[in-house]
């Protein structure tokens, strides 16, 4: 396995969304106040990953001292591969995990907010991903990583998705610094998904599970239709696509919806603050200009009025609407604790 090096960055303005280096969409966020700092390079993934993939964010933070971050619910998925001090994450469910150097780990949804410890400093590459690519490379149930996070040697088979491999890539795209803001160090990243995908393939899901799938997508839209007509669709009962929807994602129909609305709140949210955050899912977040108003977001991401969203910011960040703003940090930084 290659050492683990600091992702430093060369110190440049960000890049607009929407310039391409070759035919990949990146940006490069740097943060630097005196005593913390911070590059980000977010890159979309490869034409050929399609869907599958979301997006790669490589990092590496420098900060005065320890600090917790909220990573808030989401409907979807994320890999990371630790190339810094071990951190440590605190689940939705309550269950904490220690990440070593050198390790990857993979969360699943998240219904309520978790929270990431580091130690003063950080680097590696965030992976996210849409559940069910996630479930296509983890050899446990899906719902078994809701509101969990676990080690990716301990729910992927070697032969599918190796942590030596991928920390070995990540290792070098960053150790290359050509690469890192490039294409070729991502190009090996791409390929590595794509290979581990393909075999996934092969091995054909249950007809439930893929129905599922497809529930789930109409529900994250902006205007999802009803359990009920949903059931009828299909020609099950309420009660059977309700059951099948819990056992398969770990929530019901009816949260989800609440989930993918908050969802579409704090993507908002950050974007509006000038971190544009990609659309995971069917109907998209829909993004705020930079002078958007919590009203505005509000009613943007389907909330009938600020009671509304104020009840159900309480219920899955557990703070107020204007405390989560005031909670972001500057240049992609995330949500602070």
């Amino acid at each position: 396995m290659t050492a683990s090096p600091s992702l430093e960055l060369p110190h440049t303005p960000s890049t607009p969304v929407g310039s391409r280096c070759g035919a990949r969409r990146q940006r490069l966020d740097v943060h630097d106040d005196g005593v913390d700092r911070w590059h980000m390079l977010r890159a979309a993934p490869g034409e050929l990953l399609g869907r599958q993939v979301s997006g790669y964010t490589a990092y590496d933070e420098r900060t005065g001292g320890p600090l917790v971050r909220r990573e808030l619910a989401t409907g979807e998925a994320v890999l990371i591969l630790n190339l810094g001090p071990a951190i440590r994450v605190g689940c939705a469910d309550g269950s904490d995990l220690r990440i070593p150097q050198g390790e990857a780990f993979v969360a699943g949804a998240s219904l309520a907010t978790s929270l990431v410890e580091t130690a003063g400093s950080q680097a590696g590459i965030q992976i996210d991903l849409p559940v069910r690519t996630l479930a296509a490379l983890i050899d446990v149930p899906l719902a078994e990583l809701t509101d969990r996070a676990a080690l990716l040697r301990d729910v992927c088979d070697h032969g599918r998705l190796s942590t030596g491999e991928l920390i070995d890539l990540a290792a070098r795209l960053i150790a290359d610094r050509g690469a890192a803001a490039g294409e070729p160090g991502l190009q090996r990243v791409d390929e590595a998904l794509l290979g581990r995908l393909a075999d996934a393939a092969l091995s054909p899901r249950a007809e439930s599970v893929e129905v599922t799938f497809r529930v789930r997508d109409r529900l994250a839209t902006s205007r999802p239709p009803s359990v009920s007509r949903l059931a009828r669709e299909l020609g099950w009962s309420r009660r059977r696509l309700t059951r099948t929807f819990r056992s398969q994602l770990g929530t019901t129909p009816s949260h989800f919806v609440r989930l993918a609305r908050f969802e579409r709140f704090w993507r908002s949210l950050r974007s509006a603050h000038g971190d544009p955050q990609p659309s995971p899912v069917p109907g998209g977040a829909a993004f705020g200009p930079s002078d958007a108003t919590l009203a505005d977001l509000a009613l943007s991401a389907g909330y009938f009025d600020q009671a509304h969203l104020s009840r159900e910011v309480r219920s899955f960040a557990g703070c107020t609407p204007s405390e989560l703003r005031r909670s972001l940090l500057p240049a992609g930084g995330g949500f602070i604790a």
